[in-house]
């Protein structure tokens, strides 16, 4: 079983955040395209550049380059708790990005890419998620950050 590192994004106060992260999201969602685009000219020459076939090649490609995988999340009065297969990654390749309304978990590979953004119910510990990769299945636990309430006595 590998623990993975949990990134807490810093959210200021205009509700902007900033990702510690080396390599920004942005970034990345701009090599899925180029990725597909390749993979679809690699299968269109694979069948000898057929009339009438790109759209098919094209969805083919996606399939293969952006993984999709069924995931399973459950909510309990103290926590979130997220599983997903992710059996083509390392516990290298992933990456979770905490917010305080949720999560980012993107992952890619030379040939593969995953990226996945959760949004909760309530608001999490942002500081205190943690994530684990055993046997192919990510698993993360984000627990709800607890509302404190201030009661005031009234005076006599």
């Amino acid at each position: 079983m590998s623990r993975l590192v949990v990134h807490p994004a810093v959210v200021h106060r205009a509700g902007r955040a900033t990702f510690p992260v080396a390599d920004p999201v942005s970034r990345q969602a701009e090599q899925i395209p180029d990725a597909v685009r390749r993979r679809a000219y690699e299968l269109s020459e694979q069948k000898g550049c057929v009339d009438g076939a790109d759209p098919d090649d094209w969805l083919q490609a996606e399939r293969e380059v952006l993984y999709v995988p069924q995931t399973e999340i459950r909510e309990t009065a103290k926590s979130f708790s997220i599983r997903i297969p992710a059996p083509a990654f390392s516990a290298e390749d992933l990456e979770a990005i905490a917010l305080p309304s949720g999560l980012l978990v993107r992952a890619s590979t030379q040939v593969q890419f995953f990226y996945r953004p959760f949004d909760f119910s309530k608001p999490i510990g942002a500081e205190k998620v943690k994530a684990t990769f055993n046997e192919g299945k990510l698993t993360i636990q984000a627990p709800q950050r607890v509302q404190s309430v201030t009661v005031q006595a009234a005076a006599a």
